[in-house]
């Protein structure tokens, strides 16, 4: 399940919100949500299943966070990255065998017919989710102070 947290405040800031340029939501909020996600990032990959064999941890390595800006939100992201992808061996013709967690870390999550669930970023969001809110909110107000000083 997806966890969203959404700032409400008076009409008039959500519109002073949008009007914001690109270059100031990347100054003030853009810090701000990558901050608050750390936490969760860390635990999430605390969390993670290791496994066995040549593959062992490759999931956990490869759990990243994103924040992507967007004209009326900011969202951020945390799981396997996609580009994280590492050699697990070689076939008997030398060919390189390669592995990338996010091909299978869904299964993991949820589990499939034949294999347990063993959920680690569900857990991890939501032991970490007043954390991220706190964390957000000073983050952001200590970004405004910076950038109004900087107006000046």
């Amino acid at each position: 399940m997806p966890f969203s947290a959404k700032i409400e405040g008076t009409k008039e800031l959500r519109r002073k919100f949008a009007r914001m340029s690109k270059v100031m939501k990347n100054k003030v909020v853009r810090p701000a949500m990558d901050f608050a996600m750390t936490p969760m990032n860390k635990s999430a990959k605390r969390r993670a299943p290791v496994g066995k064999g040549p593959e062992a941890g490759l999931l956990r390595k490869s759990i990243g966070k994103l924040v992507r800006v967007y004209p009326k939100a900011v969202v951020g992201l945390i799981g396997p990255r996609t580009n994280f992808k590492r050699e697990i061996g070689t076939t008997k013709k030398g060919k390189r065998i390669f592995k990338n967690p996010v091909n299978y870390a869904h299964l993991v999550e949820l589990g499939t017919k034949t294999a347990a669930k063993k959920e680690f970023l569900q857990p991890a969001l939501t032991s970490q989710r007043e954390k991220f809110l706190k964390r957000l909110g000073s983050k952001v107000n200590e970004n405004i102070v910076k950038v109004a000083k900087k107006a000046k």
